[in-house]
């Protein structure tokens, strides 16, 4: 009995310092992935503070929290800061680490990001910033990376703590805010076919038109589970609520991408409501 004991008291020391010494050996090789990734998907300029590796936050799998992201604009947006984020931790899976290949992202949690969406009258967006590549340029990328890692997103859990998200349109004279937004999305997004259960709540929204609110810091909250036929980008609404203040609403439908239109089917219901409920939103 002696010796078992002396045997897992090894094994519990060894996985301890393991915990400690893993993050610390795999940290300058996941920096850099991090970094490359940002440089060949992004067209903005993006800083952050600190990025660090733990197996305490999501063991048995790695903790990437990358801190103090500040995201700013090009061009027409250069001096325009698009989102200030306290920090962002993604879940990576250990295996997929220790092989060297495609590194598995589980999950991503963003906390208290600060977003400024803006579209200009002439219909430019500061919030377009992804990278795009001609055919040769991939085809030449993939012959130059072939072998190195990458990030491979499999998804199962996305989250947004304590938000708040600004939309602002000159074209439309449309102004939206979203203060204290918390998000979860939840489902195998590596699927082509999956349920999607989501969950949000704000705490405060605001939607102006024209210089007219017709929705003033009303409290919001939005309950789904959605059939997502990923590959096609359709998304059906099943079992959902959205609750505005008091005012309570279901849909039916589904909604679908085809290149940049969106094709939107909803069939509105508003089960037990009363006057009162509607006069919550005044």
């Amino acid at each position: 009995m002696k010796i078992l004991l002396k045997v897992l008291g090894i094994i519990i020391i060894l996985v301890i310092a393991l915990i400690f010494v893993l993050p610390l050996f795999f940290k300058g090789q996941i920096t850099d992935l991090v970094k490359s990734e940002v440089n060949n998907n992004v067209n903005a300029k993006i800083e952050f503070s600190d990025v660090s590796l733990s197996l305490f936050k999501s063991f048995p799998n790695f903790n990437l929290e990358i801190s103090d992201i500040i995201i700013s604009g090009t061009g027409s947006f250069e001096k325009d800061t698009l989102a200030n984020i306290e920090s962002v931790d993604i879940s990576i899976d250990l295996i997929s680490v220790f092989k060297g290949s495609d590194y598995e992202a589980k999950r991503i949690k963003i906390h208290q990001p600060k977003i400024f969406l803006k579209t200009l009258n002439n219909g430019e967006t500061n919030y377009n910033i992804t990278s795009t590549t001609t055919a040769e340029e991939e085809k030449e990328e993939s012959f130059v990376d072939e072998g190195e890692a990458s990030f491979n997103m499999i998804l199962k859990k996305f989250e947004i703590i304590d938000g708040r998200i600004e939309y602002a349109d000159a074209s439309s004279g449309v102004h939206l805010i979203l203060a204290g937004f918390n998000h979860t999305l939840s489902g195998n997004l590596s699927l082509e076919n999956t349920i999607l259960k989501t969950t949000s709540h704000i705490d405060q929204f605001t939607i102006n038109y024209n210089g007219i609110n017709y929705l003033s810091r009303v409290e919001m909250e939005f309950n789904a589970d959605i059939e997502a036929d990923l590959e096609n980008q359709i998304f059906v609404l099943r079992q959902n609520e959205l609750t505005i203040n008091e005012l309570h609403l279901n849909f039916d439908g589904n909604v679908s991408f085809n290149n940049n239109d969106i094709n939107l089917v909803l069939i509105l219901k508003t089960p037990d409501t009363e006057f009162k409920n509607i006069l919550s939103l005044v």
